[in-house]
């Protein structure tokens, strides 16, 4: 870590810029550090292979110790500041080693009441991701606001924000004329053997097809149409979880969504489940491959509105029409919407929906 100023004592690493592997030469930005009065680039001073140490963007790192190194060089990979790419007001001015050392020097003064003290790259962190900087708890010294306090206040509104705005409904639902359908059909040879999944994923977009309401996300601050009925199918087990995207998937067969199901890359394993891969789809199903869950609820995540949770089939009871108990297969559904975007009626409307396809499946035999 350079020292960037008389008074400096340590630098927060603010972003990488190599990857470590990179064959870097001199004057290629290696790493931003972030000081008490600016964001400055480091550069290397000469050329080889760039390894990065241990250090994490957000740490806070002692002058002196070592952050990187470059293979093939006696030189440190930390040894000089280049430019500044945000001032105390966000702005892109060019600073050298000396106007560096010069704004380092300028004492820090204790917040005052109705002032907010923060660090250059936390107040660029804050714009970015529209934190209120008058919210966040500095844990810098005087109180001063870190960038890694914006970028934690942010996970904790975040949170909040999600488990306040969703409905939740939960159903169990009859699979066994389902189960008896697709024990006919998979026992005809000239036919593609037919998974449990197609079928939901058929009468998900079909739910979505009839009821434009719910065929909607939460983009930009507002309540945006979809004209795709398309589904997010989601596949998770303890091992990996997959994910496809089925366009229009309330106007497909579902032979035909059972044969886009049979290649399903692997997604990372994350809180939201599948990134970029569920975007332009309202829905996401998901499909827990395990025989021991009943019910789950996955997170929903950003462009989303819907998610359906299916559990693992299970022997269970069924009322008939004298309210006798009739043994039954059934799974467990877990239907959580955005209330941003739809509300508990038409959360209800989807998920009876779809209860009523599967409970009546050789509808879906049949296209729209």
């Amino acid at each position: 870590m350079p020292k960037l100023g008389l008074t400096m004592t340590e630098g927060i690493v603010a972003e990488w810029k190599a990857r470590s592997g990179d064959h870097v030469t001199a004057g290629d930005v290696l790493f931003c550090v972030e000081t008490e009065k600016a964001i400055v680039d480091i550069e290397a001073e000469a050329s080889g292979v760039f390894r990065r140490g241990s250090i994490s963007v957000g740490d806070v790192v002692v002058v002196g110790m070592p952050v990187a190194t470059i293979e093939g060089s006696d030189t440190m990979a930390d040894t000089r500041p280049a430019k500044s790419v945000a001032s105390e007001h966000g702005s892109g001015v060019p600073v050298s080693r000396r106007d560096a050392e010069a704004a380092a020097r300028v004492d820090v003064q204790p917040a005052h009441a109705g002032r907010t003290v923060a660090t250059p790259y936390a107040r660029v962190l804050a714009r970015e991701r529209q934190v209120d900087l008058r919210r966040v708890r500095g844990s810098g010294p005087n109180g001063r606001i870190k960038a890694v306090d914006v970028a934690r206040t942010r996970d904790i509104d975040a949170h909040a924000v999600r488990a306040s705005r969703h409905c939740s409904l939960t159903a169990e639902v009859d699979m066994s004329a389902l189960e008896g359908l697709r024990s006919k059909l998979n026992q005809d040879a000239t036919l593609p053997h037919l998974p449990l999944t197609p079928f939901v994923i058929a009468a998900a977009g079909r739910a979505l097809a009839e009821l434009p309401a719910a065929n909607r996300v939460w983009k930009r601050g507002e309540s945006v149409q979809l004209g795709d009925s398309a589904v997010t199918a989601v596949q998770t087990s303890a091992e990996e979880r997959r994910a496809r995207v089925i366009g229009d998937a309330g106007r497909k067969s579902v032979e035909q969504i059972a044969a886009e199901l049979r290649e399903m890359p692997i997604v990372a394993q994350s809180a939201g489940g599948a990134g970029h891969e569920i975007a332009d789809a309202a829905m996401a199903v998901h499909v827990a491959a395990c025989e021991r869950v009943a019910f789950y609820h996955p997170a929903i995540v950003d462009d989303q509105s819907l998610v359906l949770a299916i559990g693992s089939l299970r022997d269970g009871f069924r009322a008939d029409a004298e309210r006798r108990p009739v043994p039954c297969r059934q799974v467990g559904m877990v239907l959580t919407g955005d209330a941003r975007v739809v509300d508990d009626a038409t959360c209800i409307a989807v998920l009876s929906r779809i209860a009523n396809y599967l409970e009546a499946p050789y509808r879906l035999l049949c296209r729209l």
